[in-house]
C-alpha cells in the first residue's frame, strides 16, 4: 500500500510540476497570481484532497477485485488511467472549476460503475454504499469517536445468538411458511430454540440430542459420529423452546407422543475462511520465532543439568536430539494456545460485533469478511417412558471428495487399487459397517476410475439412489416390485459394459450370475456389502448360499474401512510414547519421537475455539485392501475358517485396519486413543 502510494504521488507531483513550469518561468509574481492561479494553494488542497480519495478507492478496488475476483486486471487500468487522464487534462484547462469537477467525475464515474458491477455479483450483506453498509461505516467512526451509536438497526425477532430460525418446507405454499415463521416468532419460546441451535452449530454438531424426563432435560451433540454431552436444560426453558420448534415445522405443539417429523431452516454468517488464513501466518511467524527460543533456551538448560549431573573428571554426555525436539514442541504449542485464545471458531455464528475478537489479525471488515450459511434441520419427536425425545439433525453443505487422498488413502494403497480396477475381469467388494461412509468412499473410486476408455454401466434400487458419477449411466429395478438386480442384468450385458457397477448384493441369485458372466465374458464388477473387516466381507457373500470355490475363483480384491477421528491440528499437543508401548505396536525403537493427542486443558483455559474443546477435528478413513492371490484362494475355496483366512493373508503382506491406523498415529493424524475405540466397533 505504501509503496502504491509513493508512485502514485510521484506521479501527481511530477504533472504538478510540468503543469506549472510556464507560471515559474514568469517570474515570482506570477507564481502566485499568474492568470490560471497555478499555485493558489487552497485550489491545490481541493485537488489533493480529491487526490487521496482516487489513491484510496484505487487502492481498495485492486484489494477487493482479489478478494472477489472480479477481473481486477481489467478493473485496474480503468480506475487508474480515466484518473490520471483527467489529472493531465485538469492542468491544460486555466479555468479551476471546471478542472476540479472534471477530475470528480474521473474519480467518480469508475469508481461508481465498479461498485454496481460488484454489488450485482455479491451476496446482499456484501454489497458496499448501501444504506447498511454507509449506516455501520458511519457507526465505526463515531464509535471510534467516543460516541456510542448501533451500526445497524436491532431486529427484536434477531436480538441474542446470532442464528435465524425460519419455516422451510411441511407447506404447499411459500404463504403458508411465511405463516408458520410469525406464529413461530410469536412463541416465547423461540428465541432459547435459537440458543439451543446455535450452540449446536458452534460445537460442529450434525445432531442435537433432547431428552425430556421429569426433572430437566438432557442435551447430547453428535460431533464426528460421536455423542457428548451437553449443558443440562430446565423444563421451563427447554418445554417453550421445543413448543416453537413444532410451530416452525408445521407439527402440533401439543402431541408429545406421537412420532412426528418436520423441517426447518437455518440462517447465520460465519467469517470466511480467509481471516483465519491470516492468523495461520501469524502463527507459524510466532511459531518459528519461539522455536528458535526456546531451542536455544532449553539447549543451555538441559547442557547445564547434564554437567551438574557427571562426576568430576568425565565429559558430560550431549544433550538428546529427541528429548529436546519434544521440549520444544510442547512448550511451542502451550505458548500459541495462551496467545491465540479466542471464543470464535471457522464454525461459530458470528454478528457483525464480534468480528473483531479474532487476535493478531487485521480488523476484520464485516461486510466482506462474513459468509452466509444456509442450513436444513429435520426435528423428529417420540413418546418415550420418561417423557418425550427429540432430535433435531442438521443438514449442512455436504462435502465433496475428490480424490482418494481427500478421503486418507495412502498413495501405496492407491496405486495397488487402481491396478486391481484396471483390471479386465473379477469382482472386487467394498466393505463398511453402516455409517462408515461406504456410499461416499465408493463414489470416490468410481470418480478416479478410467470411465472415459472403458464403458460403465451402474444398477440401483429406484428407492436408494447414489450420487450421480459422470460418465456411469445407472439403471434401476423395484424391490418394492420384487424385482432384483437379476431382473435387468441380461439386457445391461447386451450393451457390453467393461465394468458394472452393483452398488448392493441382494441375494445369492444376484451373485451367482455376476460369477458366471466374470467367466464367460470376463466382465469387472464392482459392488459393496457391509461387514466388519474385510474377511467379514467375504463371509457375509458366502452366507447367502454362494459356492465358495466359485466365489474364490473370481473374487479380485476387498477394501474395508473405518472413520476416524482427526485430531485438531490447532491444539493437538506431542508427548513421548513409553518404549513399552513402541514395542506393543511394532515400531523399532528411535522410528517414532512423539505420538499426539487431545489438548489436556485446565478449567481456567478457553476451549480451543476450532474444535469446540473436543480435541477432534473432522474425520477420515482408515482402509484395508486385501488383494486376493492363490493362497487365500485356496483357503477360501477348502471351506477354511475367517481367522485361517486372516492368518493365510497376513502371510501373504496383508495389513488390517490395526495395522494401517498405527501408521495414522505415528503420523499424528489421530490419537492411540481413539484408534483403541475404533477397533472396538462391531
Amino acid at each position: 500500500m505504501m509503496r502504491r502510494l509513493l508512485l502514485v504521488l510521484a506521479v501527481f507531483l511530477f504533472v504538478w510540476v510540468a503543469g506549472s513550469h510556464e507560471a515559474w518561468a514568469q517570474g515570482p509574481a506570477a507564481t502566485w497570481r499568474g492568470p490560471g492561479f497555478y499555485l493558489s494553494w487552497p485550489k491545490m488542497l481541493g485537488v489533493l484532497a480529491v487526490f487521496f480519495l482516487w489513491v484510496y478507492t484505487t487502492d481498495w478496488v485492486n484489494r477487493d477485485g482479489l478478494e472477489l475476483e472480479l477481473e481486477y486486471l481489467r478493473w485496474n487500468p480503468i480506475v487508474f488511467g480515466s484518473f490520471m487522464g483527467a489529472l493531465v487534462v485538469s492542468w491544460l484547462i486555466p479555468i479551476y472549476w471546471i478542472g476540479l469537477p472534471l477530475l470528480v467525475l474521473a474519480w467518480a464515474v469508475p469508481l461508481g460503475v465498479y461498485v454496481v458491477h460488484r454489488n450485482g455479483r455479491v451476496e446482499d450483506h456484501e454489497k458496499v454504499f448501501t444504506r447498511d453498509h454507509l449506516r455501520y461505516w458511519a457507526a465505526q467512526q463515531l464509535n471510534k469517536l467516543g460516541m456510542k451509536v448501533q451500526a445497524e438497526a436491532p431486529d427484536p425477532h434477531e436480538s441474542g445468538v446470532p442464528v435465524v430460525l425460519n419455516a422451510r418446507g411441511g407447506g404447499p405454499t411459500e404463504r403458508d411458511e411465511a405463516a408458520r415463521t410469525l406464529q413461530a416468532r410469536q412463541a416465547p419460546g423461540l428465541r432459547a430454540a435459537r440458543e439451543i441451535v446455535a450452540d449446536g452449530l458452534a460445537r460442529r454438531a450434525d445432531a442435537v440430542m433432547l431428552d425430556f424426563a421429569q426433572t430437566g432435560v438432557t442435551v447430547r451433540h453428535l460431533v464426528d459420529g460421536v455423542w457428548h454431552n451437553g449443558e443440562p436444560m430446565e423444563r421451563e426453558e427447554a418445554d417453550p423452546a421445543l413448543e416453537a420448534l413444532k410451530i416452525l415445522c408445521g407439527l402440533n405443539p401439543l402431541d408429545r407422543q406421537s412420532r412426528r417429523e418436520g423441517r426447518f431452516g437455518i440462517d447465520y454468517f460465519v467469517l470466511k475462511q480467509a481471516v483465519f488464513d491470516r492468523m495461520e501466518r501469524h502463527k507459524k511467524k510466532i511459531r518459528e520465532k519461539l522455536t528458535t527460543d526456546f531451542t536455544r533456551q532449553f539447549s543451555r538448560e538441559m547442557a547445564r543439568q547434564l554437567a551438574d549431573n557427571t562426576p568430576p573428571g568425565q565429559l558430560p554426555p550431549e544433550v538428546n536430539p529427541a528429548e529436546l525436539e519434544m521440549r520444544v514442541k510442547v512448550a511451542v504449542e502451550e505458548q500459541v494456545r495462551l496467545k491465540f485464545a479466542s471464543e470464535v471458531g471457522p464454525h461459530t455464528p458470528i454478528d457483525k460485533a464480534e468480528v473483531g475478537k479474532l487476535p493478531y489479525t487485521d480488523r476484520p471488515n464485516p461486510v466482506t469478511s462474513l459468509e452466509p450459511v444456509k442450513a436444513s434441520a429435520t426435528l423428529s419427536t417420540a413418546g418415550t417412558a420418561t417423557g418425550e425425545r427429540a432430535l433435531i439433525q442438521i443438514e449442512g453443505k455436504k462435502a465433496r471428495f475428490p480424490s482418494l487422498d481427500s478421503i486418507g488413502m495412502r498413495p501405496k494403497m492407491q496405486e495397488d487399487l487402481k491396478e486391481l480396477l484396471g483390471r479386465e475381469r473379477g469382482l472386487i467388494l467394498f466393505s463398511a459397517m453402516p455409517g462408515q461412509g461406504l456410499r461416499t468412499t465408493t463414489t470416490v473410486v468410481l470418480r478416479t476410475s478410467d470411465r472415459f476408455t472403458r464403458e460403465f454401466a451402474a444398477v440401483e434400487e429406484e428407492s436408494v439412489r447414489y450420487e450421480p458419477v459422470e460418465n456411469i449411466p445407472v439403471t434401476t429395478y423395484k424391490a418394492a416390485a420384487g424385482e432384483t438386480p437379476l431382473n435387468i442384468l441380461p439386457d445391461l450385458f447386451h450393451k457390453e459394459p467393461a465394468v458394472v457397477v452393483i452398488r448392493d448384493l441382494v441375494n445369492a441369485e444376484t451373485v451367482n450370475r455376476i460369477l458366471e458372466e466374470i467367466s464367460t465374458n470376463g466382465r469387472l464388477f464392482i459392488s459393496s456389502v457391509r461387514a466388519v473387516d474385510a474377511v467379514d466381507a467375504i463371509y457375509r457373500v458366502l452366507a447367502m448360499k454362494v459356492p465358495p470355490s466359485d466365489l474364490a475363483k473370481h473374487l479380485t480384491a476387498v477394501v474395508n474401512q473405518r472413520l476416524i477421528r482427526k485430531l485438531c491440528e490447532h491444539c493437538k499437543e506431542p508427548y513421548a510414547p513409553p518404549p513399552q508401548t513402541l514395542a506393543q505396536l511394532g515400531i523399532p525403537p528411535g522410528r517414532v519421537q512423539a505420538f499426539y493427542r487431545p489438548h489436556q486443558s485446565t478449567e481456567q483455559e478457553e476451549p480451543c475455539p476450532v474444535c469446540a474443546g473436543l480435541g477432534y477435528l473432522g474425520r477420515t478413513a482408515v482402509f484395508e485392501l486385501l488383494a486376493v492371490d492363490e493362497t487365500v484362494r485356496k483357503a477360501l475355496a477348502s471351506g477354511a475358517k475367517p481367522d485361517v483366512v486372516r492368518q493365510v493373508a497376513r502371510k501373504s503382506g496383508f495389513r488390517g485396519l490395526q495395522e494401517e491406523g498405527i501408521v495414522l498415529v505415528a503420523k499424528g493424524v489421530t490419537s492411540l486413543q481413539e484408534l483403541i475405540r475404533v477397533l472396538k466397533q462391531q
